[in-house]
């Protein structure tokens, strides 16, 4: 639930420019009735937008026209929804902020006014860096001195609200909540009855009481919320801006008491209440999606009446439709909505309606999270849709289109990737035809990329200073800008076109060298797509439904770590052996089996998982009887899409560099030593003329960084740690990890024109957090999307020795003789070294099932 905008509270404390007097008024005129008086509003941004532009740099009306020019532009974003009219306002605060001296009266509130759009944007775009600058810009206020009564109430409100925005990122989402209860009553205690922001205060506190109470339910948290939203939906006027809100507030205060469910009429009450909410939203306005969603979502929810129970559900479905369809609200919130649409359409078992809710979803997917945000808020907004893509798919095979099923799972995950694959599009045809624009597109890439960096903000710069976050709006929009002009004016090249784009012969030519399997595991029924050069089909997998999945991956990762637990006896490590055999027995009996058995002349598979099984072997799955499994029938390989398949083998046709870089960390400082880093690192250096090792103190991050950029092939011989909690923070142990990680987040950032094949000598370089798994965040994907075609990884613990010797194994293989590796033959060469370990210690699989190959 939304609280009210602080930046509506309607004072500035700048004197008006007489100059502005006439824009004023029309204001005024507009505040009193926005419904009838829309044409004030644009009257009145018209007129102040002349004021100051005919004012001068240093003119002393200049801040407090900004200030107003900010807050008119604010309220057009409020009518129409339009992107451009928010940027502006925060552009217009800033520069008052700017020009207002330390020590002047209204700097406080200048910075509260700054601060209000700052979070409002922050609510359109997702920018985590909006959000932290809004705090700063309350903290400044709130150390400025001499704050009388009345200011001191609206900056402790505003600092209410910024505590209150984005409290589920935060660590401690409860402390958060609570310190933006305290800031509200704080701010509603000194403000006096009379005041026109009473109403609105009030009615702040009780939505931050709600949402305390859903994350607690301490007792009297709901009653008080009831009672504040209740008074103030009673004091305001019908054309008040804030009656939706808090008719939403106090509706959210009934149903979240459990006695509502139990009554006829209190869940039609409840209903009533959001209806009143929607029909005061008027069409176009921003908020009127989350509106409509919180209308969808009861009908939905309190549909108990069998005799109206479709009825309820198919209006449901048709307000979340509603409110996904309203072009001017945020993407995040119209992608809610178009989710709740399929849901409820699955549930009246409506399949044909219910993918076109799916479809609308999965197209808002890349509006949701673009390439300007940073990669923790890339990752943050991810983590909330995971398996959109699955039940899309699921969707459309249903209705018998496996095509259509392919692209809207590859569209519905892998976006980090895409953007990356975007940004390192081939423009060697480009610069043929037009090296203006190829010139263009790599030097906007490359401030994106600059600006994405993501740094913490310092504690205090320049006041009024434009922030990344401005810089990034502006770059994206102009990264826009080309990208469309680009493919309007040379749509032969190809380039930029997302999957979804892609006919089926295109998405069939991604398995010209081999079958492509994405499995697909979903509520409404779990199939294996099979990609081949003829023909695109689903094969259905009835024992793959989700729970059971997640059971079977749960008990196996936690064999895992039994199997790698120091002081482990013989009898409990032999029964961890157990479980993994019986996961691969079950592998092979649900996945990997059938799909096979209907390609019974393949030789090469590329598998492509995702979701929940992401980190299961299905390259190493065998029969419970032991006959012939996967490795006995074909070799393996693994990719998170089609396009990233595609993407590495337009990589591996580039021209190539030279030279081996091999890294060896065999005593990292906190971790256990790995004895056997140190003499694979040694044999391999002797084994390739010309390698370059980097070990030990030598192996820094800054050195590792460099190195990367001049040679070919790398080698890791060394820890890795996965970050779970935080996937782009998982890291490659080096010399100097403590102080300075190599992480997911700097590898993918790398730009390697002319790599060919990455080893990572090290364990679980493909561990991933379950809500990013439809995103492949680890190391193995930093090094393809830094430019590696070929990526060696492993997707859990690698005995050291072991490892050594398959790494040895693989390289003996590959070794031309003269410095260069025969990398097309990665895959095959893996395939090798892990059989013969297999055949060596048949009976313990975690040994050898470990280590995968991605690529072509």
């Amino acid at each position: 639930m939304a609280l009210t905008d602080p930046a509506t509270e309607g004072t500035t404390g700048d004197p008006q420019p007489a100059f502005l007097a006439g824009a004023l008024a029309l204001y005024t005129r507009y505040t009193r009735d926005p419904e009838r008086n829309g044409a004030d509003l644009d009257g009145a941004l018209r007129r102040i937008q002349e004021g100051v532009a005919s004012l001068p740099p240093g003119h002393l009306d200049r801040p407090g026209a900004l200030t107003y020019l900010g807050l008119v532009l604010r309220a057009s974003y409020e009518r129409s929804g339009r992107a451009e009219d928010l940027h502006a306002a925060v552009d217009a605060h800033r520069e008052a902020v700017a020009l207002t001296p330390e020590g002047h009266g209204v700097l406080g509130l200048r910075l509260i006014n700054l601060s209000a759009v700052l979070i409002l944007r922050h609510h359109v775009t997702g920018d985590g860096e909006d959000l932290r600058e809004a705090w700063e810009c309350r903290r400044r206020a709130a150390a400025l001195p001499g704050l009388g009564r009345t200011h001191r109430a609206t900056l402790l409100s505003s600092m209410g609200s910024s505590r209150f925005t984005g409290y589920e990122r935060a660590a401690d989402p409860v402390r958060r909540l609570e310190q933006s209860v305290d800031l509200f009553r704080q701010a509603l205690a000194l403000t006096p009855e009379d005041d026109p922001q009473v109403l609105r205060r009030r009615l702040n506190l009780a939505i931050a009481l709600l949402t305390l109470d859903a994350w607690t339910a301490r007792t009297g948290t709901l009653r008080e919320a009831r009672e504040l939203a209740d008074a103030v939906v009673a004091a305001l006027p019908a054309n008040s801006p804030d009656l939706p809100g808090a008719l939403m507030a106090a509706a959210g205060a009934r149903m979240a008491n459990p006695r509502t469910l139990l009554t006829s009429a209190a869940r039609q009450e409840v209903v009533a209440l959001h209806r009143r909410a929607v029909d005061a939203t008027p069409p176009g306005h921003p908020r009127r999606a989350s509106r409509l969603i919180a209308l969808a979502g009861h009908l939905r929810e309190l549909a108990f009446d069998r005799r109206r129970r479709r009825a309820d559900l198919s209006e449901a479905a048709g307000v979340f439709r509603e409110a996904a369809l309203q072009q001017q609200c945020p993407p995040s919130e119209r992608l809610d909505a178009a989710l709740g649409w399929g849901l409820v359409r699955t549930e009246l078992g409506e399949w044909d309606r219910a993918l076109d809710g799916y479809e609308a979803a999965v197209d808002l997917l890349h509006s949701v999270a673009p390439r300007q945000l940073l990669r923790d808020d890339q990752e943050f907004l991810l983590s909330r849709v995971v398996g959109l893509g699955a039940a899309a798919a699921a969707c459309a095979v249903r209705r018998g289109r496996p095509g259509l099923a392919v692209g809207l799972l590859e569209q519905g995950r892998g976006v980090i990737l895409s953007h990356a694959f975007d940004a390192d599009s081939d423009l060697t045809r480009l610069r043929e035809t037009a090296p203006g624009l190829a010139a263009r597109f790599e030097e906007l890439r490359d401030a994106l990329d600059t600006a994405t960096v993501g740094e913490p903000l310092p504690e205090e710069g320049p006041p009024g200073r434009a922030s990344r976050a401005d810089q990034r709006q502006r770059l994206a929009e102009e990264w826009r800008n080309l990208t469309d002009r680009i493919r309007a004016e040379h749509p032969g090249l190809g380039l930029l076109r997302p999957v979804r784009e892609w006919d089926e012969r295109e998405l069939r030519a991604t398995a010209a060298a081999g079958p492509v399997v994405l499995v697909n595991v979903s509520p409404y029924g779990s199939d294996a797509l099979i990609v081949t050069e003829h023909a695109i089909d689903a094969v259905p997998l009835p024992g793959l439904d989700p729970r059971t999945t997640e059971r079977r991956r749960r008990a196996f990762e936690n064999a895992l770590v039994r199997i790698e637990t120091p002081g482990i006896s013989r009898r409990q490590s032999q029964r961890a052996q157990q479980v993994v055999r019986a996961t691969l027995a079950w592998l092979w009996q649900e996945v990997t089996g059938p799909v096979l058995d209907r390609l019974p002349g393949a030789t090469r598979v590329w598998w492509s998982p995702g979701g929940l099984l992401g980190t299961l072997p299905l390259h190493a799955a065998t029969p419970a009887d032991g006959g012939p499994g996967a490795l006995d029938r074909v070799v393996s390989s693994y990719t998170p899409t089609l396009r990233a398949l595609h993407h590495a083998r337009l990589r591996a046709a580039r021209p190539a560099g030279a030279g081996t870089l091999v890294v060896s960390v065999p005593e990292p400082a906190g971790q256990a030593p790995l004895p056997g880093a140190r003499s694979e690192a040694g044999h391999l250096a002797r084994l390739i003329p010309g390698a370059t090792l980097l070990a030990d103190a030598s192996a820094t991050h800054t050195a590792v960084a460099t190195a990367l950029h001049h040679h070919a092939y790398a080698h890791f011989a060394c820890h890795a740690l996965g970050d779970v909690q935080r996937p782009s923070g998982s890291r490659l142990v080096l010399h100097d990890h403590r102080e300075r990680p190599l992480t997911v987040r700097d590898l993918a950032r790398l730009r390697l024109p002319s790599v060919r094949l990455a080893y990572l000598s090290a364990c679980a370089t493909l561990r991933t957090s379950p809500e990013l798994a439809d995103e492949a965040v680890h190391i193995v994907s930093a090094f393809q999307m830094a430019g590696f075609p070929h990526v060696v990884g492993s997707l859990w613990h690698v005995d050291d020795a072991i490892g050594a010797e398959v790494a040895l194994r693989v390289y003996e293989e590959l070794n031309t003789g003269d410095g260069t590796l025969d990398v097309s033959r990665t895959a095959e060469a893996l395939h090798r070294a892990v059989r013969t370990l297999r055949d060596t210690y048949p009976e313990t699989p975690s040994l050898w099932a470990c280590q995968v190959h991605a690529g072509p």
